[in-house]
């Protein structure tokens, strides 16, 4: 926009909430970030993305997660920038979609991206964004991977209204492009993330019109 930057979903409104950080950019509170996941939920919005985690194994998120599930808001978190499977919430709670990264220019998992239960899918880790002061720069993790794919699925949402979390999941990793062992597997998740086959894939409906010669002969 205005030769700057036009995001992936140019046409969606955003809601920005934010929790009070440390000096070093890190959130001095868990609570304050279930609040801001309530909030969202409260203001009826249909994509969350969650660029944030912690390794607290009582996953202070679920019942949260569990609300914006059942309120067929679709929630989208960060894997984690360390390079591990320890299990990272929200981004490995169910009911939501957990994002790895890629390296810059390969096929590869990034060395820092979280893998495991914390990825159901992977997408580019490495971006153009805009910084601090009106500058741009690229940066790192799976804090953008995680809203590259949240802006793919507000971009489905557009086309395909009153959806929930698994007809979006279902499709999402459907169309995903296969990476590493075939299928769901441990440092991939479903694959990466495919926009156009996402978003723009044809989805027909099976149907069995056609019988075969065996079940004709015995009619």
């Amino acid at each position: 926009n205005s030769g700057n930057i036009t995001g992936i979903a140019p046409n969606v409104n955003i809601l920005v909430i934010k929790a009070e950080c440390a000096p070093d950019g890190s959130f001095y509170r868990t609570s304050d970030l279930v609040f801001g996941l309530y909030y969202a939920i409260e203001r009826d919005v249909q994509v969350v993305n969650m660029s944030f985690g912690t390794y607290d194994p009582n996953n202070p998120f679920a019942e949260a997660t569990q609300l914006a599930y059942d309120s067929d808001i679709i929630c989208v978190a960060a894997a984690g920038n360390d390079g591990t499977a320890a299990l990272s919430y929200p981004a490995a709670d169910p009911n939501v979609i957990g994002v790895g990264a890629l390296a810059e220019d390969s096929w590869s998992l990034a060395s820092y991206s979280n893998y495991g239960d914390n990825s159901d899918i992977v997408a580019p880790g490495t971006v153009y964004t805009s910084l601090k002061n009106g500058t741009y720069g690229t940066m790192n993790g799976t804090s953008f991977s995680s809203p590259v794919t949240a802006a793919a699925i507000a971009l489905f949402m557009q086309n395909n209204m009153y959806v929930t979390f698994d007809d979006v999941t279902e499709v999402l990793f459907a169309s995903s492009y296969d990476l590493g062992a075939l299928g769901n597997d441990w440092d991939y998740g479903f694959g990466a993330l495919d926009v156009y086959s996402f978003v723009c894939g044809q989805r027909g409906t099976v149907t069995y019109d056609m019988l075969t010669d065996e079940l004709e002969n015995e009619e």
